[in-house]
């Protein structure tokens, strides 16, 4: 699963993440949560 364009972990657009169920916000949310952190981390080093 690749980190989709996810820089606003308050409001996710479920309809950018279709590798995900639709209908589990939850887990978009999370997704886009830890695709953020390991992207900040990365930016960091």
């Amino acid at each position: 699963m690749k980190c989709g364009e996810c820089t606003n972990t308050a409001s996710v657009s479920i309809t950018e993440n279709k590798d995900l169920d639709a209908n589990n916000e939850l887990a978009v949310y999370y997704y886009c949560i830890d695709c953020y952190v390991s992207y900040k981390e990365k930016s960091a080093n």
